[in-house]
């Protein structure tokens, strides 16, 4: 008898269709239009991974629902703001060096600090700045979601490719990407080698400003992972970019990542 139920229930899952269209029909679209015209939308599931709410936020990309407001929310990953302990962020200390040095002056002498990093000389060619842009940020994505490094990653390559063909990796990257560059579902993302989707992001996301919200949270979670034990804050890195290599803020976005994809 156990056996037969099993075969059952496993048929029945099989044979039954998902129906997630109708459904997000059902919860998006006005109720003067028929639907629920639901305000919040929260999957219940871990940050590292939000596909439904993935599919639900590119559903609302659509045309269709241009003018819908629903807000789309992961339970781990929106935590603060389900439970309304988000709150402003700090101001960072290191934007104003004017204010700073008042209150070292105040300071009671203490034990002299460890001395600082000699800055690089000041006035000297300093490197030009380089670009973080969307086929940077494609690269990255990949890289962290796959766990490899950046130079893992031959141009021949793709998102097909480096997840080995298994479905919920890939989608659940195609997710990310598009989450990340705030683009829908990319043409032929999965096929394309990575220089040909680095291309076609590049022409589709001319706005991008990194970080988006997955390589956010990815690096951010990983960066506190670091500098925990030593109270450093991810705006250190900045720093030190800025004023001790008097590098721009491309170089910090670049620095940025490579933090956080060789400390795994």
């Amino acid at each position: 008898l156990m056996r037969k139920v099993v075969i059952e229930l496993l048929a029945w899952q099989f044979a039954s269709p998902v129906r997630w269209i109708e459904t997000q029909d059902l919860l998006f679209i006005e109720e003067a239009a028929g639907g629920l015209g639901i305000e919040r939308f929260v999957e219940i599931g871990v940050k590292n991974a939000p596909t439904v709410a993935g599919l639900a936020t590119n559903t609302l990309k659509l045309p269709e629902y241009s003018h819908n407001t629903t807000e789309v929310l992961n339970a781990e990953r929106d935590a603060a703001v389900l439970f309304a302990t988000d709150t402003d962020p700090e101001p960072e200390l290191d934007e104003s060096p004017e204010e700073t040095a008042p209150s070292a002056e105040a300071a009671p002498a203490a034990a002299p600090a460890a001395p600082a990093p000699a800055a690089a000389p000041s006035g000297g060619p300093r490197p030009d700045d380089l670009t973080f842009d969307a086929a940077d940020a494609t690269t990255a994505l990949i890289a962290l979601s796959a766990k490899i490094r950046i130079d893992q990653i031959e141009a021949l390559d793709s998102i097909e490719s480096i997840t080995d063909g298994a479905s919920s990796r890939r989608n659940q990257m195609l997710v990310d990407l598009g989450s990340e560059l705030n683009l829908g579902a990319i043409d032929g993302a999965a096929e394309a080698d990575l220089a040909g989707l680095k291309g076609q992001v590049t022409k589709l996301a001319r706005t991008y400003k990194p970080f988006g919200p997955v390589l956010s949270d990815a690096i951010n979670d990983q960066l506190r992972t670091v500098f925990g034990p030593s109270g450093k804050r991810p705006a250190y890195i900045a720093e030190r970019v800025k004023k001790v290599w008097e590098l721009g803020d491309g170089w910090v976005k670049h620095a940025t990542v490579e933090l956080a994809l060789g400390t795994r």
